[in-house]
């Protein structure tokens, strides 16, 4: 994060696209979606920190409904 925020404080804006695994496989190890709060703190972070320096910065989360199989993940 500290590497993002010289970038953020230099160029004076950034894009942050967060990316969150949503798959029921999670549910033995990520049972009280943990990802999703860290996601949060992480946004609410940056956003203040772009706050105090007057940086502006673009967030987007998609949310998905479904997928599409393009090829079979083994061989």
């Amino acid at each position: 994060m500290a590497r993002y925020g010289a970038c953020l404080a230099a160029q004076k804006q950034g894009e942050l696209l967060i990316l969150v695994d949503e798959s029921s496989s999670l549910q033995d190890t990520d049972g009280k979606a943990a990802r999703v709060q860290a996601a949060k703190y992480l946004v609410q972070t940056l956003g203040r920190y772009a706050d105090r320096i007057q940086a502006k910065l673009d967030v987007a989360s998609p949310v998905c409904e479904s997928y599409v199989s393009e090829q079979d993940w083994s061989r």
